[in-house]
C-alpha cells in the first residue's frame, strides 16, 4: 500500500505536470501582461478636426496647418467622411497592434517606427527653417542656368489614324488631304487624337510624349510659317504638320521660378538640418555597452550613414556626444573619459562619463525629440 503522501511526490516528478504547471505560469504572466497593455489602450476612438487635420499632414507628407486647414475646408462631404472612416480604420488597427505589444516585440515594427520618426525630423527640419526672400532671390542669380526654360514650338497637325497595319493607307489619305490645297482643316478632316489638334508653347520633351523622339525632332527642325508638312509617322498613325511659332529658351524672372527655388532650397535644408536634428535626437540618450562589446566604441554619432558605416573598423565619433565634447574611449581602470570601462563583473561602457558605469542608461537633458521638433508634445511648430 502507498504510503499516504506518496502519490503527491510522483506526481511531482512527472515531466508531464512539469509541462502543465509551466504553461500555466506563462499564460498567466502573459494574461496579467495583456491585460495590462489593454488597459492603456483607450476603447473610444475620438474623432475631431485636430485628429483630421493630423492625418492630412502625415498622408501627404506635408507638415503645414495652413495648408491642411485648406486641404480639410476644400473637401467634399462624402471626402470628409471618407477621411474619418479612413481614420478610425487607422486608429483601431493602431490600437490592436499596441495591445499586442508588437511596438516593443515586432523588429520590423520597431524600425518602422524609427523610420518614421526619422521622415518627421527630416521634413520638420526643412519645412520649418526660415527662408530669406533675399536669400532665394540670391541663389536664383547665382544658378540662373539651372531654371532656364527650354526652347518651345506652337504646332497644329492634322491626324489620321493607323487601324491596325494600316500605316500605309493613314499616309496615303493625309497625302491626299495635302494634295487637294487645303489651307485649314475643316470639321471632320482627319481623325480625333487623344491629345488634341493643337500644342501651344511646348517644350520637345513634352511634344515627344505626345508624338514620339523621331516626330518631335522633326518639329523643331521645320521652320515656323512654312505651311503644312508631311506626312509623318507615329506610333498612331500619320500627321500632317505645321509649326505656327517658335519661343527661344530664356532664363525666367523670379517670381515665376520662386516656388521651384524654394523647394530646392528647402531640400538641402532637410538634407543639412535633418542630419543634425537625427544627431540631435540620438544624443538625447545615454549608451551604456555591455563589457563583451567594449571594444566596439566608440558609436557612430546618428546620422544619416549609421548604417552603412556599421561594422567598418576605425568607425569616428563619439558616444552620445554634444558639442565641444571629446570622443575618446578610455579604458583604464578608474580613469574618466565619455566611455569608461570597469574591470568587474557585470562592468559596461557607459556614455559620457557616467559617475555608475553599472547604472541604467537613462535620457540625457537636454536633447531628444521634444527638443528637435517642439511641436511633439502638442505644441506646434513655428518657422
Amino acid at each position: 500500500m502507498t504510503a499516504p503522501g506518496r502519490w503527491w511526490q510522483r506526481l511531482a516528478r512527472e515531466p508531464l505536470v512539469h509541462f502543465v504547471v509551466a504553461a500555466g505560469v506563462l499564460f498567466a504572466v502573459e494574461r496579467v501582461t495583456r491585460d495590462a497593455r489593454a488597459a492603456d489602450v483607450p476603447e473610444t476612438i475620438v474623432v475631431d478636426r485636430e485628429a483630421l487635420l493630423r492625418t492630412l499632414q502625415a498622408r501627404a507628407q506635408r507638415f503645414d496647418r495652413g495648408w491642411a486647414e485648406a486641404r480639410l475646408d476644400a473637401l467634399p462631404v462624402e471626402e470628409q467622411r471618407a477621411l474619418v472612416q479612413a481614420h478610425v480604420r487607422e486608429e483601431a488597427l493602431y490600437r490592436e497592434a499596441l495591445e499586442l505589444g508588437l511596438d516593443r516585440e515586432d523588429y520590423m515594427v520597431r524600425r518602422r517606427l524609427g523610420q518614421s520618426v526619422e521622415l518627421l525630423v527630416r521634413g520638420m527640419a526643412g519645412a520649418t527653417a526660415p527662408l530669406d526672400e533675399e536669400a532665394l532671390r540670391a541663389r536664383w542669380a547665382e544658378e540662373r542656368e539651372r531654371w532656364r526654360l527650354p526652347p518651345t514650338r506652337t504646332v497644329e497637325h492634322v491626324f489620321f489614324a493607323a487601324e491596325g497595319d494600316g500605316a500605309e493607307e493613314a499616309e496615303a489619305r493625309a497625302r491626299a488631304w495635302l494634295e487637294a490645297g487645303e489651307a485649314e482643316p475643316a470639321p471632320g478632316d482627319g481623325d480625333r487624337f487623344h491629345a488634341g489638334a493643337r500644342f501651344e508653347g511646348r517644350s520637345a520633351r513634352t511634344l515627344a510624349r505626345h508624338f514620339g523622339p523621331a516626330l518631335a525632332r522633326t518639329l523643331f527642325e521645320l521652320q515656323p510659317g512654312s505651311g503644312w508638312r508631311g506626312p509623318y509617322r507615329s506610333g498612331f498613325g500619320a500627321h500632317l504638320v505645321r509649326v505656327v511659332e517658335e519661343q527661344p529658351g530664356r532664363v525666367p524672372a523670379f517670381e515665376e521660378v520662386r516656388g521651384q527655388v524654394e523647394a530646392a532650397v528647402r531640400a538641402e535644408l532637410e538634407e543639412e538640418l535633418g542630419d543634425e536634428a537625427v544627431r540631435r535626437v540620438v544624443a538625447g540618450y545615454a549608451v551604456r555597452l555591455e563589457r563583451e562589446l567594449a571594444e566596439l566604441a566608440p558609436l557612430d554619432d546618428g546620422g544619416r550613414d549609421a548604417e552603412t558605416r556599421a561594422g567598418r573598423d576605425g568607425a569616428e565619433g563619439g558616444v552620445g556626444r554634444r558639442d565641444g565634447e571629446e570622443g575618446d574611449v578610455s579604458r583604464r581602470d578608474g580613469e574618466e573619459g565619455d566611455v569608461r570601462r570597469r574591470d568587474e563583473p557585470g562592468d559596461s561602457v557607459t556614455a559620457r562619463g557616467s559617475d555608475d558605469a553599472d547604472a541604467p542608461a537613462t535620457r540625457a537633458a537636454p536633447g531628444g525629440l521634444a527638443e528637435v521638433l517642439p511641436f511633439v508634445g502638442g505644441t506646434e511648430a513655428r518657422p
